[in-house]
């Protein structure tokens, strides 16, 4: 057993990266061929430390349905405008049926509250005061209703940096 221990750690190493890669490849998939969705988030307490370096999302639109009458799982579909705002949004278990011009974005029940992709967006330390402006999360979502968040907006639809 002792010769092998070298190639069973190797192979345990092989597919830990295997693994990793994949998954970053399929969130830079997201990034490049998504759609662009804008959600509408709370305002941001401008009060708060200016040190912190995150910002926890709380998205309008989704903190107004009751999660508990939800099911644990499913699809968030959500009609945009021309500029990718949320203009509509509700809840079903499976991803079709569809209407037409809907997006298909996979949803988890969580402590309570309705979660689509992150709940947080990490900035460099010191930036807080730029990123109080924020007033929409920026988010891709591919055909199959994966999201990744990717930036924040303002109200005028300016990425923030």
């Amino acid at each position: 057993m002792k010769k092998y221990r070298h190639l069973l750690i190797w192979l345990n190493l092989a597919v830990l990266l295997w693994l990793f890669n994949r998954s970053v490849f399929e969130k830079e998939n997201v990034l490049n061929t998504g759609k662009l969705v804008l959600l509408e988030i709370f305002p941001v307490d401008s009060t708060a430390d200016a040190q912190r370096d995150f910002i926890k999302l709380n998205y309008q639109q989704l903190d107004a349905m009751p999660a508990d009458s939800l099911p644990q799982k499913g699809f968030c579909m959500v009609r945009t405008d021309e500029r990718g705002r949320v203009d509509s949004l509700h809840f079903q278990e499976a991803m079709q049926p569809r209407q037409e011009h809907e997006l298909a974005i996979k949803y988890l029940v969580k402590n309570g509250s309705v979660a689509i992709g992150a709940g947080t967006y990490y900035f460099q330390k010191g930036n807080a005061a730029n990123f109080n402006r924020a007033k929409y999360a920026g988010l891709k979502v591919n055909e199959a209703g994966d999201a990744v968040l990717f930036a924040l907006y303002d109200g005028q639809l300016v990425q923030l940096q």
